[in-house]
């Protein structure tokens, strides 16, 4: 198998201003373990979140989900 199967061809994406807590409900209905973050400006890098970032940057830091937003 290919690496390029692998590979969801319309990736999650979402706005840096999203809640993780919405993040995780759109990971789980889309099956999938990791989302783009989308640019704020055309100048600014992708960013990337995974669910283990989400275990070791907010649970792990008894963080509330639903106030801390993917740009954090």
């Amino acid at each position: 198998m290919r690496v390029s199967d692998l590979m969801a061809r319309d990736p999650l994406r979402l706005p840096g201003d999203t809640t993780v807590a919405h993040a995780i409900a759109m990971m789980t209905e889309r099956g999938v373990a990791s989302l783009l973050v989308e640019r704020a400006t055309e100048s600014d890098p992708w960013g990337i979140v995974t669910c283990g970032d989400i275990v070791d940057k907010v649970a792990a830091r008894n963080l509330d989900p639903s106030k801390v937003r993917l740009s954090e």
